[in-house]
């Protein structure tokens, strides 16, 4: 919660949100049982950041977030949404140990 207040606050002083910040947010999020809250920001980063889209991180935090909670077809859907998105071609993103 706190770092969604903190994410709120920063826009509303006119910060512009990076693609490191929505990824700290959303695996603050992911960690605090909040993945419905993680999964909305992503939709807005969606929406309103036409050039801050998710990367591979975003995704790999998501399908992470996914397998530990047993949730394996929320995690291939996110997979399948990934690799249409043509973002994950750095390494980490599919390295199990990451």
């Amino acid at each position: 919660e706190g770092a969604m207040e903190l994410f709120r606050e920063m826009k509303a002083k006119g910060r512009v949100p990076n693609i490191f910040t929505f990824n700290t947010v959303i695996q603050s999020l992911s960690k605090a049982g909040m993945f419905k809250e993680a999964l909305d920001l992503v939709d807005e980063m969606m929406r309103e950041r036409r050039e801050c889209w998710p990367d591979a991180v975003t995704y790999a935090l998501l399908v992470r977030h996914c397998c530990k909670q047993g949730e394996i077809e929320q995690a291939c859907r996110i997979v399948s949404i990934a690799a249409c998105s043509q973002c994950c071609h750095r390494q980490h993103a599919c390295d199990p140990n990451w």
